[in-house]
């Protein structure tokens, strides 16, 4: 499926980032399990739709949230829950809709979580064409002299978010308006706030017909609520999806340098998550 991009290998068993090990399932799905497309009677079913902060990046398969919801509801509901994570480092909303469509309406699930943060604006990092190794002194000195008082004004922010362990590292401009000249011309669609919106269409679309599916969207913000994620959780809820905004402090972040959440991170994450679904009437009776 062209609008999927790449996909994780099947039957993996690996070591990424931080010796988290990874290992998939025949579907390529982040599992130590299979999932059968027919669903066996009697199991709640959630389906997981992100990037690197739902696949988990850095922990083992058995730490990730998606893992410890479907473990924790299994007990206290007292009947078999199944979490299929569909996550995948890079994803953005775009993606994520596309692999919706084509994969994870197979599985019937009975809610759907959308897991969001700001870099969804975007694309994936290495789809981005690397910048210009050579540029002519004379133009490089008058970029420099255009963006020099916006790159004072950015470097104090950015380096406080950096220092944070704050994912957005990027200004909330790039992100609401990325730069399409390092975008190859195929994903222009799947950008910016346009992007963004068209993908919530297509999900919505997806999960009202042939029959009505919950979307739980999950927005990681950062430590300023005032940042991207925290303005976009309206154009959720215009859509119809419910909203459940998860942090982790930065002693749950796997370094001072990446805020992807450790261990303890998704031990929060996943409790954040079922007292959402909770409240918001989505576990069964």
């Amino acid at each position: 499926f062209p609008d999927i991009v790449y996909e994780l290998k099947p039957n993996l068993d690996t070591c990424l980032w931080n010796d988290g090990r990874v290992r998939t399932n025949r579907e390529g799905i982040r599992a130590s399990r299979e999932y059968s497309h027919t669903k066996r009677r009697g199991v709640f079913r959630l389906l997981g739709l992100g990037d690197s902060l739902m696949f988990g990046q850095g922990v083992h398969n058995e730490e990730v949230y998606t893992h410890q919801v479907e473990q924790r509801l299994s007990a206290r509901l007292d009947r078999p829950v199944e979490f299929i994570n569909l996550g995948v480092p890079g994803y953005n909303t775009a993606i994520e809709a596309a692999v919706l469509e084509h994969k994870g309406l197979r599985y019937r699930p009975d809610v759907i979580g959308l897991h969001w943060c700001a870099n969804d604006f975007g694309v994936p990092y290495f789809l981005e064409y690397p910048p210009e190794p050579s540029l002519r002194h004379t133009r490089l000195a008058a970029v420099l002299a255009r963006s020099w008082d916006k790159t004072l004004r950015w470097l104090s922010p950015v380096a406080t978010n950096v220092r944070r362990g704050n994912l957005q590292k990027a200004p909330d401009e790039l992100m609401v308006r990325p730069d399409l000249g390092r975008i190859p011309p195929a994903y222009h669609w799947m950008v910016g706030v346009q992007g963004v919106q068209r993908a919530l269409n297509r999900i919505r679309a997806a999960t009202t017909t042939p029959r009505k599916i919950p979307v739980l969207v999950i927005v990681n913000y950062p430590p300023n609520k005032n940042e991207a994620p925290w303005k976009f959780t309206q154009p959720f809820a215009s859509q119809g999806f419910l909203v459940q905004q998860v942090h982790h402090p930065p002693e749950w972040c796997l370094s001072p340098a990446d805020c992807h959440p450790n261990r303890q991170g998704h031990a929060g994450h996943a409790e954040q998550i079922i007292n959402a679904l909770e409240s918001f009437g989505l576990l069964p009776s």
